[in-house]
């Protein structure tokens, strides 16, 4: 049975990909002269996304301090990475950003393309041109008052433990004196264990923290990456004991 739903859902995120895109492409030519921003597009893409968890049967999706994010405000968000399950889940924040992602993704059909009608950004790990062309991305957004997301740790943690933090997104927030808001998602590598598709996943977790200046955090964006880091970490490890408690509960 896992297989077959497994089969059935990815034929069905193909097909609907494909119809979502033509959507997509609609509203970002209507839109894209009075929206400079593509929050409308962002919008959609946001229930684009949810589709394909909301699906799910046995999929909970909570969210806790999204009122902490602010609309029309320049923050760099900052989420740990466990899952390909993460944007989908972060897609339920409802709220305006554009997030990093590598260039490969860009070129995914329909999906990857929406990405690039979205203005999100794009990036080379390691090749100097592309890290510096997104920080210029993220630096343009983030002066119109949009939100940029990053996961700092750079590639997806299989442990679920929160892995070390790279420097760019707090470079960024000391550079243009912006605030980081940390987010944290637990439960999203039960969604795609592998190849295959959990039809019951349990809950999705996302808690949004209260947002870091440079000046809380001594100075320096090496002093916030560490603090935000032992933030993480911390709300982390509460989040994973409530859990915990409440499987030993049932």
């Amino acid at each position: 049975m896992s297989t077959l739903f497994s089969l059935v859902y990815w034929t069905f995120t193909a097909v609907s990909s494909f119809i979502l895109y033509l959507g997509a492409v609609l509203i970002w030519l209507l839109t894209k002269p009075f929206d400079p921003t593509l929050s409308l597009l962002h919008r959609y893409t946001c229930w684009w996304g949810q589709l394909y968890l909301r699906c799910l049967p046995g999929c909970r999706i909570h969210v806790e301090g999204r009122d902490k994010i602010k609309p029309h405000t320049a923050y760099v968000l900052v989420a740990n990475h466990q899952s390909a399950a993460d944007i989908l889940a972060l897609s339920a924040l409802s709220v305006s950003f554009k997030w990093i992602s590598k260039k490969e993704n860009f070129r995914l059909p329909f999906v990857g393309w929406n990405m690039s009608l979205n203005g999100y950004i794009r990036v080379e790990p390691g090749k100097p041109e592309s890290i510096h062309s997104a920080m210029e991305s993220c630096k343009a957004w983030l002066a119109h008052g949009v939100p940029v997301l990053w996961f700092p740790e750079g590639q997806r943690s299989f442990t679920g433990q929160l892995l070390g933090f790279h420097g760019g997104a707090f470079r960024l927030a000391a550079d243009c004196g912006c605030a980081v808001i940390p987010i944290l998602l637990e439960g999203t590598p039960a969604i795609f264990p592998d190849w295959r598709v959990a039809a019951f996943p349990g809950l999705i977790q996302i808690r949004v923290l209260d947002p870091i200046t440079l000046a809380e955090a001594g100075g320096t964006a090496d002093g916030l990456r560490d603090y935000v880091w032992k933030r993480m970490k911390e709300t982390q490890a509460g989040i994973r004991e409530g859990r915990a408690k409440e499987v030993l509960l049932d």
